[in-house]
């Protein structure tokens, strides 16, 4: 500290014709400035504090990872989940990116979305919503199962008994993708009943062929009117006398619908 320092500072003079209320009034103005400074600090010194003891809090091993629960898995089992997670046991819970998280568990095959939610103090749900199977192909010597949007789920050695086969697309290994998905979209629409009697999806002359189990073949034509195409497939299949057999079925136009048996008899 220099001189100049150390020397006291001299006092505000006092003006001698100030009158005396005016001058009490200063003063009190002078106090309130000094009580608004000392709450403004004590203010801030509360706030750090505060701050200090969240962070202490936070990164306590009370609110450390404990435990990961897994919900919704049927197909893909708990202990895959938690490996795809990746979340590290004594992690601390701010900390996890729940984002990345539910993407790398949505990386693996069967999953078809993720929700990861803290519970706190320790506890992280991983609920898993699955894909559908909804038709087969094949993959060189193998079976692929897809789900509706071209996912292939699983790759076996034996086809399906319960799902009806598209052809014309090349599957990969479980995890990618097939494209030309209006198969699909016909094999998701089928519905138990017709879904328990369709054999094959195929690409025809004229847009997509249902070719049924007992052999018989459904011109389906594009997947618009989809719905009201089926539902016209299924009353045909319902009411229509099975002699003679029939030989196709033709719904393009599902308002008109055509039916042909064996032998070119109508």
């Amino acid at each position: 500290m220099t001189a100049d320092e150390r020397r006291p500072r001299p006092r505000p003079r006092r003006d001698p014709n100030l009158h005396p209320r005016m001058r009490a009034r200063r003063i009190e103005v002078r106090r309130d400035e000094g009580r608004r400074r000392r709450l403004r600090l004590a203010i801030v010194a509360a706030v750090l504090a505060v701050v200090a003891l969240a962070v202490v809090v936070i990164r306590s091993p009370i609110l450390d990872v404990d435990r990961v629960q897994v919900a919704g898995t049927v197909r893909t089992t708990p202990a895959e989940v938690r490996k795809a997670a990746g979340i590290r046991p004594g992690a601390a819970m701010v900390d996890l990116d729940t984002g990345s998280i539910a993407k790398r568990v949505e990386a693996r095959p069967w999953v078809a979305r993720v929700t990861v939610q803290r519970r706190w103090p320790s506890t992280v749900e991983v609920r898993v919503t699955e894909r559908e199977p909804v038709a087969q192909a094949r993959a060189g010597t193998r079976w692929a199962v897809l789900d509706r949007t071209g996912r292939v789920v699983t790759v076996g050695r034996t086809p399906q008994p319960d799902l009806v086969e598209v052809t014309g697309v090349d599957p990969g290994p479980p995890g990618s993708s097939v494209g030309r998905r209006e198969a699909l979209d016909v094999a998701a629409a089928l519905g138990a009943r017709l879904g328990a009697e369709a054999g094959r999806i195929r690409r025809g002359s004229d847009g997509l062929d249902l070719v049924l189990r007992n052999g018989v073949v459904v011109h389906l034509g594009s997947v618009d009117q989809l719905d009201d195409k089926l539902v016209a497939l299924d009353a045909i299949l319902t009411k229509a006398v099975p002699d003679p057999p029939i030989a196709t079925i033709d719904v393009r136009v599902p308002s008109s619908p055509v039916l042909t048996r064996a032998g070119n008899r109508s």
